[in-house]
């Protein structure tokens, strides 16, 4: 048996396997689980988010800014609304897809590589170069994007991974405006 290296607790066998896959060999599962507490969290929101939406029994009142063009609802659906409580037709569709954005999100979260490995593209053929630098006690690293010339080159695109990230930052702003919104 030996202890965490993060919090000096002593380390339970079953504890070992766990840790081992998620490559901190020497924590316990607390320190482990808290050191990416986004994807933890991930985890536990995403699958509590997507309960909620099987369940629910109610809709509550969604703004426009936060729902696309086509999911807004229009100023006398607004008068309606204010006047006699009346909803419109599009009223569950927005929550809808509030949920679902919320849902993505922490997904994405849940995933360990945040869902971005779809944008790196022939990864087999990236290559780290080590060089060493004359008279130094290091080496200078550069990367070669095509290992084996028959095959396509490494990519990363960029733009994609932008959109992904706004579109995840976004779901986690809606979760926190509509937070207590959260209930069936």
């Amino acid at each position: 048996m030996s202890n965490c290296e993060k919090c000096d607790c002593k380390l339970e066998p079953d504890e070992m396997s766990d840790i081992k896959r998620l490559g901190m060999s020497q924590w316990c599962t607390e320190c482990a689980e808290n050191w990416a507490a986004d994807h933890t969290l991930g985890m536990i929101i995403a699958p509590t988010l997507r309960k909620l939406k099987e369940c629910k029994h109610g809709y509550p009142h969604v703004d426009n800014e936060d729902v696309p063009e086509e999911l807004r609802f229009t100023p006398e659906d607004k008068e309606k609304l204010e006047h006699n409580g009346t909803v419109d037709s599009k009223h569950e569709a927005r929550w809808e897809y509030i949920l679902d954005e919320m849902i993505w999100a922490f997904e994405q979260h849940a995933d360990p590589y945040d869902g971005e490995d779809q944008f790196f593209h022939n990864a087999d053929q990236l290559e780290m170069v080590f060089t060493p630098v004359e008279g130094k006690k290091y080496s200078s690293l550069t990367f070669n994007h095509q290992k084996d010339p028959s095959k396509p080159k490494y990519w990363r695109d960029d733009e994609g991974i932008k959109k992904h990230r706004a579109r995840k930052a976004n779901g986690v702003r809606l979760f926190a405006k509509y937070y207590e919104a959260l209930w069936d």
